[in-house]
């Protein structure tokens, strides 16, 4: 009888330990469905350099973008790690890609035709809205080796930018400079009615 009691006592000992277990069970897997959601909203999932370095932004084929006075090309970015870490830096680019609200920040891709096939796009962070295929003036900290965790790490990565978009504004200074040009030509008519009217002043001395 005794025998039968520890054996009826270890069955009901095991059926509540599976209880328990299933229910532990139960827990987990929501609590990571939660942190999988949370990770998807809060992290950029087409961040430049995601998990392993590698680029998830194509390469375009860009012309014509300048190098920002006293500033830096994205390559010349990539190649000065070491020397201007956590340092303000201005750089200039085409908007290749924007992704709005991710941690609170906009993302902003730029490209200015420089770089080989791991350094030719910048990410940037910003609170300011832009529109892909505008031109920009960026002035930000550089951070390297930017590490948000889940595998999410940046090779250099601009935050915190301030954001100019020049498109208007050198549009703006044609329109200006075209008047200009309008208002010089009656400013030669008095020269020339001047040099007409020599030669009569000397016919009549």
């Amino acid at each position: 009888m005794k025998v039968k009691k520890i054996l009826v006592l270890v069955t009901i000992a095991l059926v509540l330990a599976s209880g328990c277990t299933k229910k532990t069970d139960q827990v987990n897997p929501e609590a990571q469905d939660n942190t999988q959601q949370l990770s998807g909203q809060e992290m950029p999932t087409d961040a430049n350099a995601d998990h392993a370095g590698n680029n998830q932004v194509a390469k375009e084929s860009i012309e014509g973008i300048a190098k920002a006075e006293n500033g830096h090309t994205i390559q010349d970015i990539y190649a000065m790690k070491g020397k201007i870490d956590n340092t303000a830096i201005t750089v200039r680019g085409k908007v290749v890609k924007f992704s709005p609200n991710i941690m609170g920040k906009n993302w902003v891709h730029i490209q200015d035709g420089t770089g080989d096939d791991k350094s030719f796009d910048l990410t940037v962070t910003t609170a300011q809205e832009v529109a892909v295929g505008s031109t920009v003036l960026v002035n930000g900290t550089v951070q390297y080796d930017k590490d948000f965790g889940s595998g999410y790490k940046y090779d250099v990565i601009i935050e915190e930018a301030t954001l100019t978009e020049e498109a208007a504004a050198a549009a703006a200074t044609t329109e200006q400079a075209a008047p200009t040009t309008g208002e010089q030509a009656p400013a030669e008519a008095p020269a020339e009615a001047a040099a007409e009217q020599a030669p009569t002043e000397k016919a009549a001395e």
